[in-house]
């Protein structure tokens, strides 16, 4: 008896949005998945933020998406408020809106925890060929327990979803993807680099382990010698090809696995950013 397959899981996320009455009145976002209390506030609107965000906490300061989907951004945290720190930016920094991130628990985010939160979101933007960062210098705290970061790296994929909500699309672009592509709206500065010239180099290794960033489809794999990745007894020519298995339709490899760390996890996305800044630099040295 031919046995059907199962149904399709939906792996969207339910947000609560809070619209005000008002035009240009900060907008609520709540996601219960993980506990995270955020708000879009324009620059001009930063007034109209309460009280309940003088609390240690982590933003964003974004501009405008360009017609070619780039975009400025700065990433911080407040230890003291994250409401002052923002008036102080209203008078000190050009940008258009900020979207501020607290977890909703009864005790919030530690100073400790907002630094690993504000390095991570660092970490994905500066992987991402369309986010400009104006950070001076490289955030994060590494004071963190690992049980804590399992916990902070869940906030990922609900920030980026709502990222993507509002119009800032953050994954890298995936070079194997087919001419064309979404993916391919710019021009990639990654084009010909793959996974086994990675591993030429001390970013990774053979036997590596990789885990999924998507909290929606949690996975493993492995790292091969020869660049392909093993996940679930079979061998894939790219990540993917193994992030697609997972999901049962296309995906950006690059940033669905991360390298699993004694500290913390590390995206492929931001491996190869690396390993292109490195070949960057022998280049200017030769």
């Amino acid at each position: 008896m031919h046995k059907a397959p199962p149904p399709e899981r939906d792996s969207r996320l339910p947000f609560t949005v809070l619209l005000a009455d008002a035009p240009g009145q900060p907008i609520e976002i709540h996601d219960h998945s993980v506990g995270l209390h955020m708000v879009l506030v324009e620059k001009s609107s930063v007034h109209w933020l309460n009280t309940d965000w003088d609390v240690t906490g982590v933003y964003l300061l974004l501009d405008l998406v360009q017609a070619d989907g780039s975009f400025g951004a700065y990433v911080g945290k407040s230890p003291a408020g994250v409401r002052s720190r923002l008036q102080q930016h209203e008078r000190e920094k050009s940008w258009n809106r900020a979207l501020l991130i607290r977890r909703s628990t009864l005790h919030g985010l530690t100073s400790a925890q907002a630094g690993w939160l504000e390095g991570d979101l660092h970490e994905l933007l500066r992987a991402s060929e369309r986010a400009v960062l104006s950070n001076s210098v490289t955030p994060g705290d590494d004071t963190v327990p690992s049980y804590d970061q399992t916990i902070l790296e869940s906030f990922r994929d609900p920030i980026v979803r709502v990222l993507r909500l509002l119009g800032y699309e953050t994954e890298s672009v995936d070079s194997s993807s087919p001419a064309g592509g979404t993916q391919q709206r710019r021009s990639s500065k990654y084009a010909g680099i793959q996974l086994a010239d990675l591993i030429g180099t001390d970013l990774l290794h053979a036997g590596d382990r990789l885990i999924s960033v998507n909290s929606s489809w949690p996975a493993s794999a492995s790292v091969n010698s020869d660049g392909t990745i093993s996940c679930n007894a079979t061998s894939y020519t790219s990540p993917s090809a193994a992030a697609a298995a997972v999901r049962g339709g296309a995906a950006n490899g690059w940033d669905f696995w991360a390298v699993e760390g004694p500290g913390k996890s590390v995206r492929l996305a931001t491996l190869r950013e690396q390993y292109f800044e490195q070949r960057e630099a022998e280049g200017s040295d030769t």
